[in-house]
């Protein structure tokens, strides 16, 4: 009987996905109001992600500004030139646990999702995540390293 419950503890701790909060960069010109970045699935920085898994992201943060409407961003830097990625989901009032309109001083928790591609190359960068107020001035920027592989 033991064993059977040491079993089925053991085959549903496999069966869950890792994640850490993660330490990461603040972004040159953003606001230093982070106060968590969390990231699913990752144990350990580079984050190494494999294609054709869903990945989480949730950051915590306190908002430096009002706003009504919120903009996300997703950069890859290379050779220290940050390249745009589309965003699943740019508007960061919809399905990211954000109600808008957001007021200045206030908690929040951001948290969005992104598939990785097969048709995204293997490789190793720097990704910067951003969140926009409707004046276009950051409310939240961080960078972390990123590997993806098959």
């Amino acid at each position: 009987m033991e064993t059977s419950t040491t079993s089925l503890i053991l085959l549903v701790l496999a069966g869950l996905t890792v994640a850490i909060d993660i330490q990461f960069k603040y972004c040159k010109d953003g606001p230093q109001n982070v106060k968590k970045v969390n990231i699913n699935p990752c144990d350990k920085l580079p984050c190494v992600f494999h294609h054709g898994i869903n990945v989480t992201v949730q950051v915590d943060f306190v908002s430096p500004a009002s706003s009504a409407t919120l903009e996300a961003e997703i950069f890859g830097i290379l050779a220290g030139i940050p390249i745009k990625f589309n965003m699943p989901n740019p508007n960061g009032c919809n399905d990211c646990g954000i109600t808008c309109p957001i007021k200045q001083n206030m908690e929040y928790v951001y948290s969005s999702e992104f598939f990785v591609m097969k048709s995204y190359p293997n490789i190793q960068l720097a990704v910067q995540w951003d969140l926009r107020a409707a004046n276009e001035d950051f409310l939240f920027c961080f960078e972390f390293p990123m590997t993806i592989v098959d």
